[in-house]
Parts: structure tokens; C-alpha cells; sequence
């Protein structure tokens, strides 16, 4: 999907909040693939979303929804809690998890910088019935924008995301737009 950074999909015709989720996924693609070509191998920031909901897989090119991979290709999920942030359970949009993987970029980012004080986010998928399983905790410092982590579990499709705001910055600059990129690569 080479390009997509440099593609905007406002006049389109489509809603008004899909156009500006897919801009937004036109720039996280572009970052993610900057930092995977660098070879970083944790630590690149994205925001993935998909036209109807904030958050699925990149690369997904049939018209029946199904993703498709070539060799070496980058896919990333993107978790996003748009606005002030509070603590909170379950924030970002459901997301499906579609396929068995090893992440090789996990990165929590905001906005909005936190004042005084880190914000806690923890990153965890749960099975159909509710079993829920903890990937990895970020801290992202006071004054700072990103915090990166390493996971090298498998990661089995079939399940569903979860981002929990375990705490966040002071009362006044708690921090803002959270989102958690999990990147990876398919081989054949």
C-alpha cells in the first residue's frame, strides 16, 4: 500500500467522520512503513482505522474483507480512545483480531501530552467468553507523547482487543487521543 500516506479521502462522498478516520490511516500507514523500512523493530507510531469503526487491519484489499498478504508484508492494529483522557475499562472500539500473529511494533501514543504526572494504559485481548489475556502495560511519561513495549507471544486470531486508561496525567492535562499500535509482518 505504498502511497496511502500521501492520499485524502475528504470529497469522496463519504461521511464525514469515515473520510476523516481514512486520513488518518493515510498518515499512520506512511509512519509505520518509514519506521519498518528503518528497521525498527518496536516504537513506530500509527493510527489504524477502518471506514465504519476506529480500529482493524491495514492492508485489507478484497472487497469481501478478507486480508491478503504477500511476502514480508507490514499489517498494524490501531486501538484508538479519542478525547480527554480518564481511566477507564474496554475504552477503544471493538476490534477483532484476524489473524494468529507475533507483534514486532507496539507503541501507545497521544495527542495530548500529560502534565505532572505518566499515563497507565494497558493493552490485553479476551476470547469470546470474556477470558481476558495482558499483552503489555505502557507508561507514558509526564510531558512526553509515546511509550513503546515488546511482546513476543502469539497472539491467536479469533479474539478481541482491550485497552484499559489505568491512570492518567494531573486533573487539569490528564492527556488526550490515546492510541495503541500493534504492528507486525506476515511471511508466507
Amino acid at each position: 500500500m505504498s502511497g496511502l500516506g500521501n492520499r485524502s479521502f475528504q470529497g469522496l462522498g463519504l461521511h464525514a467522520d469515515v473520510a476523516r478516520r481514512l486520513d488518518d490511516l493515510s498518515r499512520s500507514v506512511a509512519s509505520v512503513q518509514s519506521a519498518l523500512a528503518g528497521g525498527i523493530s518496536v516504537a513506530a507510531p500509527a493510527v489504524v482505522t477502518t471506514p465504519a469503526r476506529a480500529s482493524s487491519v491495514l492492508n485489507v484489499t478484497n472487497a469481501v474483507g478478507q486480508v491478503t498478504a504477500s511476502a514480508n508484508e507490514s499489517f498494524a492494529y490501531s486501538l484508538s480512545i479519542n478525547g480527554t483522557l480518564a481511566i477507564q475499562s474496554d475504552g477503544a472500539p471493538l476490534t477483532k483480531i484476524l489473524q494468529s500473529f507475533v507483534p514486532n511494533v507496539l507503541e501507545a501514543r497521544v495527542k495530548g501530552a500529560p502534565a505532572s504526572s505518566p499515563i497507565g494504559a494497558a493493552l490485553l485481548y479476551y476470547s469470546p467468553s470474556g477470558i481476558a489475556t495482558p499483552v503489555v502495560t505502557f507508561t507514558i511519561p509526564a510531558g512526553a507523547k509515546s511509550a513503546s513495549a515488546t511482546f513476543s507471544a502469539l497472539i491467536p486470531a479469533g479474539n478481541y482487543w482491550r485497552v484499559d486508561v489505568l491512570f492518567v496525567g494531573s486533573p487539569t492535562q490528564p492527556g488526550s487521543d490515546l492510541t495503541i499500535t500493534v504492528g507486525y509482518i506476515v511471511s508466507p
